[in-house]
């Protein structure tokens, strides 16, 4: 590499959990020719392709000076941030959660800087490119690395507020939810509150977790930064020291305040979570209470039913008595009829003009006795009697009939196939 010269290597993903668009041999071939520190390897593996979310939680930095005379150093500093970026895509979250790496080996003697940068966003992808436009203009000669250093920093840091105030966001209406809740008596303009409500509230505390560790991360790469520009003799980053220094802890300031924001997030969502399960088990144990004395009540009242047919029962075996006492009189009644019945029609037929006993137009010796005189029109009586009997029952069989007409119908012995 020639002196007074910048390299730049900025290897990219078509996604996120894709594979980098370099082979593996041209990658290893890279890092021999610029003799690139091996545990840059830790913050590579934290990349390529991925079918779920996974080593999420490496963060760190990694810095080795070596002294190659008393007033030149080579310095090597590797770092890997987390940044939210919009993702684009059509879900509810807008947010995703991005990696970096950022390998940087600067050679004092040959006053030359040597960046290798993994997925780098889009941002600072643009701002290289203008910057590369420049890098033969002596003006910018010596500024590109220092103010490299510092945007990547800082365009990292550059949608921690509005995302901070989207998790913010979404935490108040499920706040609203448990603030402003009735507990006693749930109306009909009321909050709904289920268990999921809850279940959310986890979901965003696992992205305030994950806000808070990539942001306390990204604080130490920045103390290590300026470890490293402390420790650093070269006379070129001694020019630019004091302002990167003073830039270095103005960003510390908004980390630090970020990190405060994500604190009190998840201590307002721990309450809020806290809230709404006492709510649904008040709801829950009143649900119970209810319930309980709902079943006492239908239980009073099947047992006011028990008593009710206890006692229906006992009328009504007091009426099968009494029926029974009345068909006993009532067989009674019928034998008695029975045995008069023939009498009363001997009776009635002796007392018609059919049987005369002595009839006065037939006169009779003394040597005779009384005379039973039978008519002969003495058949009129049994045949209309027959007569009347058969059109009775011709009657009321021609009713039932009228009554229930399938009753009668007679299933046909034949069908056709």
């Amino acid at each position: 590499m020639q002196a007074n010269s910048d390299a730049i290597f900025i290897l990219r993903q078509d996604y996120s959990w894709g594979r980098f668009n370099i082979s593996a041999e041209m990658f290893n071939t890279l890092a021999s020719s610029i003799s690139m520190f091996p545990p840059f390897m830790d913050f590579l593996s934290t990349f390529g392709f991925k079918l779920r979310a996974e080593d999420e939680n490496f963060q760190c930095y990694h810095k080795c000076i070596t002294r190659e005379s008393s007033i030149c150093d080579t310095v090597e500093f590797m770092y890997n941030i987390r940044y939210p970026a919009k993702h684009g895509r059509n879900i509810q979250d807008p947010w995703s959660i991005r990696n970096t790496a950022v390998y940087q080996k600067y050679n004092c003697e040959q006053r030359s800087c040597i960046w290798v940068m993994l997925q780098p966003s889009e941002v600072d992808y643009q701002l290289i490119s203008r910057w590369n436009e420049h890098s033969q203009d002596s003006y910018y000669q010596g500024k590109i690395s220092s103010t490299i250093r510092l945007s990547l920093l800082w365009n990292a840091a550059h949608n921690w507020r509005p995302y901070m105030n989207y998790l913010e966001s979404e935490l108040s209406t499920l706040e609203e939810k448990a603030l402003f809740s009735k507990v006693d008596e749930k109306t009909k303009i009321d909050f709904s509150v289920a268990f999921s409500d809850n279940q959310n509230i986890q979901h965003l505390r696992q992205r305030m977790r994950a806000t808070h560790s990539a942001l306390s991360a990204t604080l130490d790469v920045t103390r290590g930064y300026e470890q490293m520009l402390c420790g650093n003799k070269s006379p070129i980053m001694h020019a630019y020291k004091a302002s990167m220094k003073s830039s270095l802890r103005s960003y510390q300031a908004y980390l630090r305040n970020y990190i405060r924001t994500a604190r009190n997030l998840l201590d307002s969502s721990t309450e809020i979570s806290n809230i709404l399960v006492h709510m649904l088990d008040y709801r829950n144990d009143d649900v119970l209470i209810r319930t309980n004395e709902a079943s006492h009540a239908n239980s009073e009242h099947m047992r006011t039913i028990a008593a009710a047919a206890h006692q229906e029962n006992k009328a009504i075996v007091a009426l099968a008595e009494k029926s029974s006492n009345d068909s006993r009189v009532i067989r009674i009644l019928t034998f008695v009829t029975i045995f008069y019945l023939p009498a009363s029609l001997a009776a009635s037929i002796f007392s018609s003009d059919l049987i005369q006993l002595n009839p006065p137009n037939e006169p009779k010796s003394q040597e005779q006795g009384d005379i039973l005189h039978v008519r002969k029109e003495i058949w009129i009586l049994p045949a209309l009697s027959v007569g009347l009997l058969a059109g009775t029952f011709l009657v009321i069989f021609i009713w039932t009939r009228m009554l229930n007409p399938g009753k009668f119908r007679g299933k046909k012995r034949f069908h056709i196939v």
